[in-house]
């Protein structure tokens, strides 16, 4: 009879929450892992209250989290090691029994000794007109890949890193794509990128640079369209390619903007074809900034038909005249280089400091020279002299 009383307080301290996941127990490595969370979440969940642990151990993840609807999605890239791993999502505020709490979610899942043939990221779509994926390929040869959304799709897949462009089509609210093996969730708001919330201007960055100069730096802007504020906006990029500043993240006021100075870590002298994330803290709200960089002795990238661009005034910034130059790197738009930063007029103080300098240069070289003339008239005299008592020593 005892133990007959012990299962009301068993099921107490278990809790009957009604949190649960699609997580597969088992996956190959490198698959990319795309799961819905249910039910009753009572305040926003943040990427920094998802862990993966190896038993005790922290495992370093690739993953993100959406926020579509009311309902939470989180993709992530599975490890290449086989072994058993645990999702955790700590701090849930939550209902249990009816009452409000903060629990710790957990469940486990396995990674297998089998290569995936196929990456896709993001696992979980944001899309408004266009968004890109990133397709990593593990396979020696390139392949066809249907891909299901808007519209029926193939593309060609080829060894290692891919990146496909979609249109977003007329489609709004929550769908799905498919990619192979793979379906993934799609949201979009049907908002065309003015109406967006989070806004790259441009949305592209292609360039060709020279590896044996300095190295270049790029003025890129990240709008808030939202009618509210955007707290906590963190920037989402291989750290080991690009410096990108501000480097912490911020908070933008509706309509307001934020120049973002990026620059590629010193000693990088590779092509580049990568894609940089802005996201919020609680990835309510993310854009995407596809960036092509070729060196200049390489194949340049074909710069996209449809690329937008945008008027200089939408930008925030101004066209220099003919005797201004701008203080930074202009940007792309539908009127020419505009400056982000400050047009500084070239007057005539600038030329002289010009032709001061060259004056100076020029005097130096020139008593340079005088010393040198001397210095060998002196050594010429010298050699003479000592020639000339060598010749009268050596007289019978």
């Amino acid at each position: 009879m005892k133990w007959m009383l012990l299962i009301p307080l068993f099921l107490l301290l278990t809790g009957t929450h009604a949190l649960s996941t699609n997580l597969k127990q088992v996956y190959d490595s490198q698959e990319t892992i795309s799961i819905k969370i249910s039910g009753q979440v009572l305040e926003p969940l943040a990427s920094g209250q998802i862990e993966f642990r190896r038993g005790h151990v922290l495992i370093p993840f690739e993953y993100g989290l959406e926020l579509f609807n009311d309902e939470y999605y989180l993709w992530a890239v599975a490890p290449i090691n086989a072994s058993n791993y645990t999702l955790v999502i700590k701090n849930i505020a939550t209902s249990v029994n009816g009452m409000q709490k903060t629990i710790t979610y957990s469940q486990n899942f396995s990674i297998t000794g089998n290569l995936t043939a196929f990456t896709v990221k993001p696992g979980v779509i944001r899309a408004q007109e266009k968004f890109t994926l990133e397709i990593i390929s593990h396979r020696d040869e390139p392949f066809s890949l249907l891909i299901t959304y808007p519209e029926e799709q193939t593309v060609t897949i080829k060894p290692g890193k891919n990146l496909i462009t979609i249109s977003a089509g007329d489609t709004s609210g929550i769908s799905s794509i498919s990619l192979g093996p793979y379906t993934f969730p799609v949201y979009s708001s049907g908002l065309s990128v003015s109406a967006n919330r989070l806004v790259f201007f441009p949305e592209y960055l292609e360039d060709i640079y020279l590896p044996d100069r300095a190295s270049p730096s790029y003025s890129i802007i990240l709008r808030n369209t939202h009618n509210r504020s955007i707290e906590d906006i963190e920037l989402v990029y291989t750290r080991d390619i690009f410096v990108i500043s501000p480097d912490k993240p911020f908070t933008l006021e509706s309509d307001e903007q934020q120049t973002l100075n990026i620059s590629l870590r010193r000693g990088f002298n590779g092509s580049i074809n990568e894609v940089i994330y802005a996201r919020s803290a609680d990835s309510s709200y993310s854009s995407s900034l596809l960036v092509r960089l070729e060196l200049e002795n390489g194949i340049p990238f074909n710069r996209t038909s449809n690329q937008t661009l945008f008027y200089c005034e939408e930008l925030g910034g101004s066209i220099c005249g003919a005797n201004t130059i701008c203080s930074s790197n202009p940007v792309s738009s539908l009127q020419g280089a505009c400056c982000l930063d400050v047009c500084t007029e070239l007057g005539d103080s600038d030329e002289g400091i010009n032709w001061t300098g060259y004056l100076v240069a020029a005097i130096a070289l020139v008593l340079v020279i005088i010393i040198y003339l001397r210095y060998r008239k002196t050594s010429v005299k010298s050699g003479e002299g000592m020639l000339k008592e060598t010749n009268q020593g050596a007289l019978p």
